[in-house]
C-alpha cells in the first residue's frame, strides 16, 4: 500500500511538471488588452473598434512601425502595456513623413486623435517603450473610430 501511495504521489509531481503553463506573453498580452478594454468604456458608445488589436512584443527599446489606410473619420489611436512597461510614446506620421499626432509623455496608456480628410489616407504610427523593468515587454494597440 506504501509503495502504491509513493508511486502516485510521484505520478502526479511529475505531471505537474511537465504540465503546460500558459505562457507568459499570453498573460503579458491579457493585461495590455485589459487596459484598452478599460480605455474604451472611457471614449463611450461613440467609439468602436476600426480593425482587431494589434499586440507588440519588445526585445529593447528600439521603436516598432504599424502601417495603417485609414477612411474618412476621426480615430483615438490607444495602446497599452504590460506589467512591466512603464511607459510607451506614439507618434503618428502622413505620407509625406510629417508627425500630425503624437503622445510623448511616457503615459503607460497613451492616446493620440487625427482627423483623416479623405478615403484610404496613409499613416505611419511609430510606437516606442521608453521603460521596461524586464524585457521582452508586450503592448497592444487598437484604433477607435468615431461613429
Amino acid at each position: 500500500m506504501r509503495t502504491a501511495f509513493v508511486s502516485a504521489l510521484l505520478a502526479a509531481a511529475v505531471t505537474c511538471a511537465v504540465a503546460p503553463k500558459a505562457p507568459a506573453q499570453d498573460q503579458y498580452m491579457a493585461q495590455a488588452d485589459s487596459q484598452l478594454a478599460r480605455i474604451k468604456r472611457t471614449l463611450g458608445p461613440r467609439y468602436s473598434e476600426s480593425r482587431q488589436m494589434i499586440h507588440r512584443g519588445f526585445s529593447d527599446a528600439t521603436p516598432q512601425n504599424q502601417n495603417f489606410t485609414w477612411d474618412r473619420a476621426s480615430y483615438v489611436v490607444a495602446a497599452a502595456g504590460d506589467i512591466h512597461v512603464a511607459g510607451i510614446k506614439l507618434r503618428l506620421y502622413n505620407e509625406n513623413n510629417v508627425i500630425v499626432a503624437a503622445d510623448t509623455s511616457g503615459s503607460r496608456t497613451p492616446r493620440i486623435s487625427v482627423t483623416v480628410p479623405d478615403f484610404g489616407t496613409f499613416y505611419r504610427l511609430e510606437m516606442a517603450i521608453t521603460s521596461c523593468s524586464e524585457y521582452p515587454c508586450y503592448i497592444a494597440l487598437m484604433p477607435y473610430q468615431r461613429q
